[in-house]
């Protein structure tokens, strides 16, 4: 048999809790917003720093006269009402609060009532506050008397508020009897939706059509089960009309549950804060950069600066920028305002040097030459000193159209040593950690130490060597030049292996391709130029010449 449970205020019988909870919550809904009230437990309100320093002094001055500490917190919590005896224990816990056994400190409870009595400050507060807004509004009333807002009985509900014969709550619902007399609700809204479906009725079966598909796409979009049940029960047919819009019964239900009686919430208030007035002054640039500094390396926020980027900003620059596009506006009323002689004082102000990044700037161009500077000294931006030296090689960057999007980031990435190695993620102060090589080479882990040096990229390093050297032998050979590959020419010492010799009308050129670094670019090039350039070498590289053509004229014949 199944177990029936009674509805407390109509004696329903329902098979299941859910089934019980489901009726009283539309059909009894002041009694089960009353039950729901009751069982929420109060929340703790945040200790103040005026209470916290009253908590000590009185935990203190009544420990000596308490047996044990629960006593203690017993008679604390008399002090504290709406605190529990719990949160006084936490609370004391959380102030690192030490009992004393000091005689001298200790004393009855009538020397600290005092003390409480700061609490009531803030009550006071209110209460002239209070009092000097109804004065304000007995005054005003006095003063303007208008018989459109009815203000003769406005002023009778002040002067009656004032003296004390009505309490604010009989006040507040006389003013709500005042409102809604002096401004009744006589405005009957059409709904714009509505107006635009009596308009665009369908008439024929082609155009309900339509319009039921609309209808039930735009409420499976907003109301999955109302559309379910639209498709189920068959009232989709008429979904054209817009008259489904709301469930049955949910005018009474709405109805019923807003003409509900109010509940006074009993939970005691949270003690207002006093106001901060110096929220509200300006700020200054001080403040501004005391807070930067302040934030040390924290993350960046939605607009991805970080603190050390707001640092390095530099306010006396981007004043002067816009003073000279000011300078230099056509405009009438600030070419009269630059003319005005109250103006030179500015323009001696910004005509001040300024210092970017330890040098000294006057002028746009001085700024970009010491911009650049700072970045060609960097260790990031250090490989970019040659960028001018070198343009070809760095063609890619300015037309990227024939290099793929993921070839053409990484290569950004590489150049200016963005890629993750253990040099770099130690840069920022983060200690505990070794900077050298994962290959166990014994050198620090750099970007360069990887690509020139280390022992695991010494193959992907020669193939690349190979594929440079193949490409060029093969265009110069389209060219016309007789090219010779790693030839070996004898020196007095040892021999010397050039990667190609190219030769075309009794005229040499010696090519050594080197894969290096940023930054060591012209000067690994001045080396191979110097070395290439000595009398051995250039007379070993002759040499070689002339047995290779002399031992291919001999194979030939």
């Amino acid at each position: 048999m199944v177990a029936q449970l009674a509805c407390a205020d109509c004696s329903r019988l329902f098979p299941t809790k859910i089934g019980l909870s489901q009726h009283r919550r539309p059909a009894h809904p002041t009694q089960h917003n009353a039950d729901k009230l009751s069982r929420v437990k109060h929340s703790g309100a945040r200790w103040s720093q005026q209470e916290s320093q009253s908590l000590l002094r009185l935990a203190n001055n009544l420990y000596p006269s308490c047996e044990t500490q629960t006593a203690l917190f017993a008679r604390l919590e008399q002090y504290f009402p709406g605190r529990s005896a719990i949160s006084i224990k936490t609370r004391l816990r959380v102030l690192n609060w030490q009992a004393q056994q000091d005689e001298s400190s200790s004393g009855g409870p009538d020397q600290t009532i005092g003390q409480i009595a700061a609490y009531s400050s803030e009550a006071d507060d209110y209460s002239v506050w209070f009092k000097q807004t109804v004065d304000c509004a007995v005054s005003l009333l006095e003063s303007h008397a208008d018989s459109s807002l009815a203000s003769v009985d406005l002023l009778a509900f002040a002067r009656g508020l004032q003296s004390g014969i009505m309490t604010p709550e009989q006040v507040l619902s006389l003013l709500d009897l005042h409102a809604s007399r002096t401004f009744p609700h006589t405005w009957k809204t059409v709904s714009r939706r509505r107006r635009q479906l009596a308009h665009r009725m369908p008439v024929n079966r082609k155009q309900i059509r339509r319009a039921n598909y609309a209808a039930i796409q735009t409420l499976y979009h907003q109301r999955r089960k109302d559309a379910a049940s639209a498709v189920l029960d068959g009232s989709w047919k008429d979904l054209y009309k817009g008259n489904c819009g709301l469930p049955p019964d949910a005018e009474q239900y709405w109805k019923q549950v807003l003409s509900a009686p109010k509940h006074v919430d009993s939970r005691p208030s949270r003690v207002i804060v006093p106001s901060d007035w110096s929220l509200i002054e300006p700020i200054t640039g001080e403040e501004v950069g005391r807070t930067v500094r302040s934030m040390g390396n924290s993350s960046p926020g939605l607009d991805k600066l970080t603190p050390r980027m707001l640092r390095r900003f530099n306010a006396n620059v981007q004043r002067r920028v816009r003073m000279e596009k000011l300078l230099s506006s056509q405009c009438r009323v600030l070419r009269n305002v630059v003319n005005d002689s109250a103006f030179g004082k500015v323009v001696r102000d910004l005509s001040l040097p300024i210092r970017v990044h330890g040098s000294c700037v006057n002028t746009k161009e001085e700024l970009v030459a010491a911009w650049g500077d700072s970045l060609h000294n960097s260790v990031d931006g250090r490989g970019l000193r040659e960028l001018v030296a070198s343009p070809l090689s760095n063609r890619w960057l300015v037309f990227p159209e024939r290099v793929f999007s993921r070839i053409f980031i990484r290569g950004i990435q590489l150049r200016c040593n963005l890629l993750r190695t253990r040099v770099r993620s130690a840069r920022h102060g983060h200690g505990g950690q070794t900077i050298l090589c994962r290959g166990n080479c014994g050198q620090p882990e750099s970007l360069v130490h990887i690509l020139q040096s280390r022992w695991i990229t010494h193959d992907a390093r020669c193939a690349r060597h190979n594929r440079v050297a193949r490409e060029l032998a093969k265009r110069l050979r389209r060219l016309g030049y007789t090219v010779f590959e790693e030839l070996r020419a004898p020196t007095s010492t040892s021999f010397i292996k050039p990667d190609l010799i190219a030769v075309r009308e009794r005229r040499a050129t010696v090519i050594d391709a080197s894969i290096v670094s940023n930054g060591r670019g012209v000067t690994v090039w001045n080396e191979k130029k110097q070395k290439y350039r000595a009398d051995e070498f250039s007379l070993a590289i002759i040499y070689g010449q002339l047995v290779v053509m002399s031992t291919f004229r001999s194979t030939n014949r």
